[in-house]
This record gives structure tokens, sequence and C-alpha cells, in this order.
């Protein structure tokens, strides 16, 4: 078997992809683990209560670019003040060390001595439109994304499908060019993991004792809106789904070619993301808190579910009236001293992590690392669920074995596609980095003999 399979080399990078991960996790708990199958939504929180925030999508938003904007505009004035103590420190020592040279020729080299900051500082300006575009469509595709996803829409979400955008944009922006072994991999996981998903779908959400048929994601929009318009609907969702997933990936190809190719540090669109994020977020947050869902005289359950808040027999999405209430005891204080500063923190460490990905890894690590996050959530779901659904075990069980086999096959497909997991039959290795590196060498060293010899028969001419 290892003579067929084996693993590349290791990279240090990789433990941005368990940060990622970690952060994730702690993120949900502080917001609170709400098992999908459990027909009560009672959820499991990191200081054993519900911050007075977690119930607030749009203010958890708010906050997130908060944190973008500060913590980014921080980092970004130590960084460019390091790099400015740099060039004076060069700066010093070119005076010392030319103190009897000619000044036009100081200042020549002091001019030219241009930092990653100076080019930073001039490509910004020269693309500022495109950033601010690239930023705007990445702060679009997540609110819309996480906005469906909050609703309970996430069942069809084809995620696969992103692979092909990525693709594309790929090759348009970077000029990246797939091997043998990466289309096999990627056509693999679109058609397998897309049809997976798709049986997912059909499958329930939730577990209500009191229906004799459990309720798939069609059934739950059945009921929030009238029989003649649910086939309208969800190909408008899943449509969408689909849009957010072309901008994201657009916008994250595009963040690579800024990062590489322009030089735009980091910190700096993190910062841009969190500035635009908190102008748009901030007006959305008291938006929604003045728009209806509905009347509460017995509304759907699921219409509560999406619209918790009840304001004057109305309900809403978003209110922020419910924040003027919140009693001053002392998990309140737990929350501003403790649960926020964490959740802010583990906010802007989600987001560079990312980034840190997309700049020393590639782009394409971003699906994966969805595939293990919701793959740690399944078993926990599963495994505090399991107990509570006797009458429907077989239905849960076959569930849960499906979206495992679908982020398992999602991750291994990607490992082969990065080179972690190499494979030697078929001509599939043919085209590894290692080995064209090694042939890059060979050609280096073969051309290098040629000059010598070539060299040496001409010393032999010039002797006779």
């Amino acid at each position: 078997m290892a003579k067929y399979i084996t693993l590349g080399k290791f990279n240090k990078n990789y433990f941005f992809l368990l940060g990622a991960v970690v952060v994730r996790l702690v993120k949900v708990f502080i917001n609170g683990f709400k098992p999908s199958l459990q027909e009560e939504k009672k959820g499991i929180y990191l200081f054993n209560h519900e911050p007075f925030f977690s119930s607030h999508p749009l203010f958890r938003e708010f906050l997130q670019y908060f944190s973008y904007a500060l913590i980014g505009f921080i980092l970004e004035m130590i960084y460019y003040r390091n790099n400015n103590n740099k060039i004076t420190d060069d700066k010093s020592d070119k005076l010392d060390e030319r103190q009897d040279s000619f000044n036009y020729s100081i200042n020549y080299d002091i001019n030219n001595n241009i930092t990653e900051n100076r080019i930073s500082d001039v490509n910004d300006k020269k693309n500022f439109g495109k950033i601010f575009w690239v930023i705007f469509l990445s702060f679009l595709s997540k609110f819309v994304s996480d906005s469906l996803n909050n609703i309970g829409f996430i069942s069809i979400k084809f995620w696969p499908l992103q692979y092909i955008f990525l693709i594309i944009f790929s090759k348009k922006i970077l000029h990246k060019n797939l091997y043998k072994h990466q289309k096999a991999s990627l056509i693999t996981l679109i058609i397998f993991c897309t049809s997976i998903t798709i049986i997912i779908s059909f499958m329930p959400i939730s577990i209500k004792k009191d229906l004799e048929e459990d309720s798939n994601i069609y059934n739950v929009i059945l009921k929030i809106h009238n029989a003649s318009a649910i086939w309208l609907l969800i190909p408008i969702i899943i449509i969408v789904y689909v849009v957010t997933m072309v901008m994201s990936s657009y916008s994250i190809v595009r963040f690579k070619w800024l990062i590489d190719i322009q030089y735009i540090t980091i910190t700096r669109i993190i910062m841009y993301i969190g500035i635009l994020g908190f102008l748009i977020s901030f007006p959305l947050f008291f938006v929604f808190s003045h728009t209806s869902c509905g009347k509460s005289n017995e509304p759907e359950e699921e219409l509560k579910n999406i619209c918790p808040f009840n304001v004057s027999n109305l309900l809403y999405y978003e209110n922020y009236r419910n924040l003027t209430s919140v009693e001053k005891n002392a998990n309140f204080y737990i929350d501003i001293f403790i649960a926020l500063i964490l959740y802010l923190a583990t906010s802007f460490l989600n987001i560079f992590f990312n980034f840190m990905i997309i700049k020393n890894l590639d782009p394409f690590y971003l699906i994966p690392i969805d595939s293990i996050y919701y793959s740690i959530i399944e078993i926990i779901d599963y495994c505090i669920t399991r107990g509570g659904i006797n009458d429907y075990r077989h239905k849960v069980n076959t569930k849960f074995a499906l979206k495992l086999v679908n982020n398992f096959a999602s991750v291994i497909l990607s490992l082969i596609y990065f080179e972690i997991i190499e494979l030697h039959f078929c001509g599939l290795d043919q085209h590894l980095r290692k080995y064209i590196l090694k042939r890059e060498d060979l050609d280096k060293k073969f051309l290098i003999f040629n000059v010598n010899e070539d060299d040496d028969d001409e010393d032999d001419d010039d002797n006779q």
C-alpha cells in the first residue's frame, strides 16, 4: 500500500488550519451550541449561561467587524512603526558606513531602500477602488450566507460547487494551472459530495415526536410560505446560495492577488473589512429591529425560530430593545469582561488564520477546514442527542453517517489536491510539486554542465 499511497512533506503553516478550527469551535460554544436534532433547542454554553449578545445575529456581526477594525488597526500601526524604525536604522547605518562618500550616492541608496510598507502604501492607493469592491463582495456574500444559515436553510447550500468557482477565478486571476492529480481529485469531490449533499437535504432536519413524518428543509419552507410558492422559493434560495459562493470565491482569490502580487498587508485588509462591515452592519441592526416578520398571533413554529423577538405582538429577526432590558447580575459582568472579550478575540483570530492560510497555503484550504469543523460539530451533536432518539435511531444514524462520509471524502480528496496525500499510480504523481522541482534542478545542472563543457572546448581551441 505504501508503494501507491504516501504522505507529502509537512508544512508548519498547517498549524493555521488547526487554529482556524479551534477558534470556530470556541465561538460556537460562546454563543451556545444547539443540537440540531433536538426538538427543544437548549443550548450548551461555555460559561453555563446564554450571553446577552448570543441571540442577536446582527449584533454579533457588528461586534465581529468592530474587532476586525480595532485589532487590525492596532496591529497595522505596530507593523508600520516597526518598519519605520527599521528604515531609520538602515539609514543611520548607511550614513555611518559612507561618511566619506558623495552625498548624491548616499541619497540614492536611501531613496532606493523601498520597504514592503512603502510598496503596500503605493499599491493601496492605486488599487483602492478594487480593494473596496472586493471587501464589499466579501461582506455581502458572508452576510447573506450567514443570514440564510441562521434561518435554517443551510441544508440546501450545496457547498461543493464552490470549488468550481475557485478553479475558475484562480485560473483567471492567479493564472493557476491544474495538473492531472488535482483535476481528478476535484472532479471526484464535486460530483460525489454534491450528490451526498442533495440526498441529505431530503432527510429530516429535526425530530418531532408529535408528527408522523419528519420534517426536511423543503417541508419546513412549505409550512412557512404558501404552497403555491414553494417550488419558486426553493430554487431562489439555492440560486442565492450559489451567487454568494461566486462572490465569496472571487473575493478570496482576489485577496490572494492583493497579498501576493500587490503586497497589501493582511492586517490592513482585515482593518478595511472591519471598517466597511461596521459601517454597514450597524445600520442594518436597527433596520431589522424595525422590520417585522409578521404578527405573533399563533404563528407557525418555524417562523418563531426565524424571528424570535416579540415586540407589541409583532415578531422581529433582530431587536435592539431587548438589550436594554438585560438584567445586571453576575452573569452580565461575566459576559462583559470575559465572554465578550473572548468573542472579539476569537472573531479576529478566525479571520486572521483564514488570511494566513490564503497567503501561505492556498485559498482552496478554506473548504476542507469547513468540512473538518462540521464533522466535529456533527459528532458532538450526535453524541448529545442519541439518548433521546430511540424511536428514530435508524433515520438519525443514516443522516449522521452520510454527513461524516461527505465531510471525510471532502477532506481526503482535498488532501490529494494539496499533495499532502500522494498517489503513485495511473500517472497521478507525474506533476507533483516535488518532482517538478527535481526536474527543474536536473535541467539547471544539465545546462551548467553544458556551459562548462563549451567553455572547456573554447579554452582548448585557444590553446591550440
